[in-house]
């Protein structure tokens, strides 16, 4: 008497798994559809968001760590939601399309913005916090490709105003 062993053994299937597999293409039909206004910004949408260091802004030998927005996100929350800003930190924004605007809103305390073309400081802003529907909005005249925004008193201290030079230093994979 002799046996024959199949070749390939095939696993038992699971009825249950067999069912959910044949609706499986329906999934991918109806997700994207489902998901096509969806927008990320409204997930946690009062968290404060904690960028890791990836710069430096030096100025007048002195440094400020910088987290870098570099996405519309990260560029849209900003500081919004945090309790506090150490001196020596600030958040970067660079690639921002012309008719950026910045605003206080949801902020817990005042800041400054810090307009920068090249390595030279072309304006700098007193940014009041806000926790009321209509914010002030700020802006500059002045052309610009990056922006720093710190706690609100650093550029007194360090002696920040236009004209001044500054360097910016990245991480390699932030340049």
């Amino acid at each position: 008497m002799s046996t024959e062993v199949p070749q390939h053994p095939t696993k038992p299937q699971n009825t249950k798994e067999l069912k959910y597999r044949k609706y499986l293409w329906l999934f991918f039909l109806i997700f994207p559809i489902a998901m096509k206004d969806f927008d990320p910004r409204t997930i946690g949408n009062d968290m404060a968001i904690e960028l890791p260091i990836e710069g430096q802004m030096l100025v007048r030998n002195r440094a400020i760590q910088l987290e870098v927005a570099n996405n519309s996100l990260t560029r849209s929350r900003g500081l919004n939601y945090r309790h506090d800003l150490p001196s020596n930190r600030g958040m970067l924004y660079r690639g921002l399309p012309k008719d950026t605007y910045f605003s206080g809103k949801n902020n817990k305390f005042n800041t400054e913005l810090i307009f920068l073309m090249g390595n030279q400081v072309v304006d700098v802003r007193d940014v009041a916090s806000c926790n009321e529907d209509k914010c002030l909005q700020y802006r500059t005249n002045e052309r610009y490709d990056a922006v720093v925004e710190v706690k609100s008193g650093v550029t007194k201290v360090l002696g920040i105003t236009r004209g001044v030079k500054v360097t910016i230093d990245l991480l390699p994979a932030r340049r």
